[in-house]
C-alpha cells in the first residue's frame, strides 16, 4: 500500500509540474493562460460559431464566469460575439484571426 501511495504522490507531483510548464509556455507564446486559453482552444477545435452555453458547458463554468472570460477575450480582440444562425435569440462566439493564431500557438 505504501508503494501505491508513493507512486500516486509522484504522479501527482509530475502532473503539477507538467501543468505549470504548459501554462508558462502558453503565457510566453500566446499571452493567455488558464480558462482563457482553454476557451480559445475549445472554440478553435470544435465550438466555433456555437453559443456561449455550449462553451460554458465544455469548460464547466458558471454563466457569470463564462461571460467574464468572453468579455476578456473580446476586449483583447481574440473573439467576437454575433447572432447565432440557428437561433436569433442566442449569441454565437467566433475567433478573430488573432484568436485563431493564439489558439494554434
Amino acid at each position: 500500500m505504501a508503494s501505491d501511495e508513493r507512486t500516486a504522490n509522484l504522479l501527482g507531483a509530475h502532473a503539477l509540474t507538467l501543468t505549470d510548464s504548459v501554462g508558462a509556455a502558453l503565457d510566453d507564446e500566446a499571452g493567455v493562460t488558464g480558462t482563457d486559453a482553454a476557451a480559445l482552444i475549445t472554440l478553435h477545435n470544435y465550438a466555433a460559431g456555437e453559443s456561449l452555453d455550449i462553451l460554458r458547458g465544455a469548460l464547466g463554468l458558471s454563466q457569470p464566469g463564462m461571460v467574464r472570460v468572453v468579455d476578456r477575450l473580446e476586449r483583447r480582440g481574440l473573439l467576437r460575439r454575433r447572432r447565432a444562425e440557428r437561433d436569433a435569440r442566442a449569441i454565437a462566439l467566433e475567433l478573430t484571426p488573432s484568436g485563431r493564431r493564439v489558439a494554434q500557438a
